[in-house]
């Protein structure tokens, strides 16, 4: 299958859907620090961290993932509390 090569912004293919699963993982670990945070399974213990909690939670929603890179160091940015989990963004580096 032909491609043109300005389909992606000049980008291959392969390159522009490895750039969309690691926005993806990084979203998901995002969630996965929230649900963390949020105290899932916990009972009604409720929130281990609402602070750190609001804080991801907003900025989620604030700033959407187009580059995880990116996002990960606006998060550092604005809450080095957070610091973990922007930590693990990078260890997709591979895709």
């Amino acid at each position: 299958m032909f491609v043109p090569s300005d389909s992606f912004g000049g980008k291959s293919p392969e390159r522009k859907a490895a750039e969309a699963m690691r926005n993806l993982f990084t979203f998901v670990a995002a969630r996965v620090v929230l649900a963390q945070l949020e105290g899932s399974g916990r009972g009604a213990l409720g929130a281990y961290d609402a602070e750190s909690y609001e804080v991801l939670s907003n900025f989620l929603l604030d700033n959407p993932i187009q580059d995880c890179d990116k996002w990960c160091s606006e998060l550092m940015n604005k809450n080095s509390k957070i610091g973990k989990f922007a930590e693990s963004c990078g260890r997709n580096k591979w895709l």
